[in-house]
């Protein structure tokens, strides 16, 4: 059985209605990298569960600032560092508003907000995470 997984691209608008997205960088630990909020989907819940838990551990996000969480057509098979088949579906979630993110220190050591213009592949480590912004660029969610 395929290790599930998840990866949430969340981004706000502002006054001109262009995206600003959300970005971890993973601790020292981890590999000091950029990437959007992912994480493993746990016994018994849906994916969806999983990314709105996921989001809300790693990021302290308030469920009342959702306005809007969409599931992709994203979806990015592969074998992780520990040589297990993974899949991971890709969703995004609007916020109401920018907020003071809490991150957890056990993952991540750092977070910023960029705006739409500035995603280029550089801006992750993988291209999964890329391809899921650009679709979030692309998209109305």
């Amino acid at each position: 059985m395929k290790k599930r997984k998840v990866q949430v691209a969340i981004f706000h608008l502002d006054e001109q209605q262009q995206k600003h997205f959300l970005l971890l960088k993973t601790n020292k630990k981890r590999g000091e990298f950029w990437q959007n909020v992912t994480g493993s989907v746990e016994e018994g819940e849906s994916f969806e569960q999983g990314a709105i838990r996921e989001v809300i551990e790693e990021t302290g996000l308030a469920e009342k600032n959702i306005k809007k969480m969409s599931p992709t057509e994203l979806c990015f098979q592969f074998v992780d560092r520990w040589q297990r088949d993974v899949k991971e579906k890709t969703f995004l979630i609007q916020v109401k508003k920018a907020w003071d993110v809490v991150i957890d220190t056990s993952e991540h050591c750092k977070y910023k907000w960029v705006h739409e213009t500035e995603i280029k592949p550089r801006s992750v480590k993988y291209i999964s995470n890329y391809l899921s912004l650009v679709y979030a660029k692309e998209t109305e969610c």
